[in-house]
C-alpha cells in the first residue's frame, strides 16, 4: 500500500510519496510560490530529527564500524571524519517557475513556517547512512545485517605467508616477478612486503602527511554522490576545460549538471538522499579506518607491457573488518593493465569488507582494469532471503553443490 499525502494550495493538489512529487502539476495546478526574501523565508523553517527504531539500529551499526580506532591517512582521515561527525540540515530548494530551465516537479517547496523532518540517513551523521528501503538497498536485508558486530583488525597479521601464496596461486590471483610489472598483496588490510613487488610507479602508501602531493590528497578526498562538488578535471589535468569553465562555472558542478533531467541537485536535498545508496558515508568510513593504500601512478606517455596485480586477502580466522583502498592514476597517452582481486580464504565468521577503488585517467590514457571477487562457498544470507532460490538454481544449471 502506497502511503501518500496531499497538499492543497489555492485548490491545487500535489500528490506526494516519500520526499518528492510523483507527477508534475498541470498548467491549471501551477501554484504561484514566488518568494520575495529567500533568506527570511528559509529562516522560518524548522527541522526535527526523528528516527524510527530501524533508523537508530542503522546508526548504531555505523557507529560500531566507526569505533575508536583510526587509520593512517592523516589529513584525508581527518577530513572524512569531520564530514561524518558534522550535523547538517537538508537543503531546501526554492521552486523554480515552470518556464525556468532548471524547473523540476520533484522540487517541493515547503510552506512558510513549516516544521520539516530531517531526511532519513541524516539524523546522526553528516553524510546519509544506509536505511531500509532506500532505493539501492530495497532488496537487501538491511534490518538483519545491521544487527551484526564485526571485530576490528589485529595490529599485525599472523598468517603463514607461504600458505597464503599457495592459496593465491590456486585461485589464479598470483603472478611471479617475471610475469608482472608489479604486485601488491594485502592481508586483512595490512600490506605484505614479503609477498609484494613494488617499483617507482606502483607502491604502498602507509600514511598521508600534510606536505604530500596536493593532487594525491585531492584524489583521496573525493566522495561520490555529488558530495565532492566539482568534477575531477584538476586531478586528470583536463586543461582544455579551463576556457569553458571561465565562460560557464557551472560546467564542472555536479549539482548543476544533474539538473533538471536527473533532478538530483544538491546531495543533501530530500530527493537526492532518497536515491543515494550510502556510498559517500562508506567511502568516508574507509578514509577514516584505512591503514594502507595501493597506489598505481603511471606517468604520461608510458606503455606498461606487463600487468599490475593488487590482491586483498581476507584470511581464515583473521580480522572481521577490513578497509582495502586502491588509487590508480594513469597519465596522458599511457597504457596499463590492472588485475584486482578480493580473495576470501575461508572461515565461518561473517566479515565486513569496505573497499574503495578510485581510478583517474588523463587525456588519451588507457587502462585495462579487471576485478575478481572470490569468496568462500557460503554466501551471506542477507542478500537472498528466498528459500527456494537454491533449488531453482540447481534446476537451471543441473547438479551443483551449495
Amino acid at each position: 500500500m502506497l502511503n501518500s499525502n496531499r497538499r492543497f494550495t489555492r485548490g491545487a493538489a500535489f500528490s506526494m510519496t516519500g520526499d518528492f512529487a510523483i507527477k508534475p502539476p498541470s498548467d491549471s495546478e501551477v501554484v504561484d510560490k514566488t518568494i520575495v526574501d529567500t533568506d527570511a523565508f528559509l529562516n522560518t523553517l524548522k527541522f526535527e530529527r526523528v528516527s524510527s527504531t530501524s533508523d537508530q539500529n542503522c546508526d548504531e551499526f555505523f557507529g560500531h564500524l566507526l569505533g575508536e580506532r583510526r587509520g593512517t591517512l592523516g589529513i584525508v582521515r581527518d577530513e572524512a571524519l569531520s564530514l561524518l561527525q558534522r550535523k547538517v540540515d537538508p537543503v531546501v530548494e526554492i521552486q523554480k517557475p515552470v518556464e525556468h530551465e532548471e524547473y523540476t516537479p520533484y522540487n517541493t517547496q515547503p510552506i512558510e513556517g513549516e516544521t520539516l523532518l530531517v531526511p532519513r540517513g541524516l539524523q546522526t551523521y553528516g553524510l546519509p547512512i544506509v536505511r531500509p528501503k532506500m532505493e539501492a538497498w530495497r532488496y537487501f536485508n538491511v534490518r538483519e545485517w545491521v544487527t551484526n558486530r564485526y571485530m576490528e583488525s589485529a595490529t599485525e597479521s599472523t598468517c603463514d605467508l607461504e600458505n597464503v601464496q599457495v592459496a593465491l596461486e590456486g585461485r589464479g590471483a598470483w603472478l611471479d616477478d617475471e610475469e608482472c610489472h608489479a604486485r601488491l598483496i594485502y592481508i586483512d588490510g595490512q600490506f605484505s612486503e614479503e609477498l609484494s613487488k613494488v617499483n617507482d610507479f606502483v607502491s604502498n602508501i602507509i600514511e598521508i602527511k600534510n606536505d604530500d602531493d596536493p593532487k594525491l590528497i585531492q584524489c583521496l578526498n573525493r566522495l561520490p554522490d555529488g558530495f565532492t562538488e566539482k568534477l575531477a578535471y584538476e586531478e586528470v589535468e583536463a586543461e582544455s576545460l579551463q576556457s569553458k569553465i571561465e565562460e560557464d562555472p557551472d560546467l564542472i558542478m555536479y549539482s548543476k549538471l544533474s539538473k533538471p533531467n536527473h533532478n538530483m541537485g544538491h546531495p543533501l536535498t530530500n530527493f537526492a538522499i532518497n536515491l543515494q545508496s550510502g556510498n559517500a558515508a562508506f567511502c568516508a568510513l574507509n578514509s577514516v579506518k584505512c591503514e594502507s593504500v595501493a597506489h598505481v601512478n603511471i606517468p604520461s606517455q608510458k606503455d606498461v607491457e606487463k600487468p599490475i596485480i593488487v590482491v586483498h586477502v581476507a584470511s581464515d580466522g583473521g580480522a572481521q573488518q577490513s578497509y582495502p583502498r586502491t588509487l590508480v592514476r594513469v597519465g596522458a597517452e599511457s597504457n596499463a593493465s590492472l588485475q584486482q582481486f578480493s580473495i576470501d580464504l575461508g572461515g565461518k565468521v561473517s566479515k565486513f569488507t569496505n573497499g574503495v577503488t578510485q581510478v583517474y585517467l588523463s587525456k588519451g590514457a588507457k587502462l585495462d582494469h579487471n576485478i575478481l571477487e572470490d569468496s568462500v562457498e557460503e554466501f551471506e544470507k542477507y542478500v537472498d532471503v528466498d528459500g527456494d532460490a537454491g533449488e531453482r538454481e540447481r534446476e537451471r544449471v543441473g547438479k551443483f553443490k551449495y
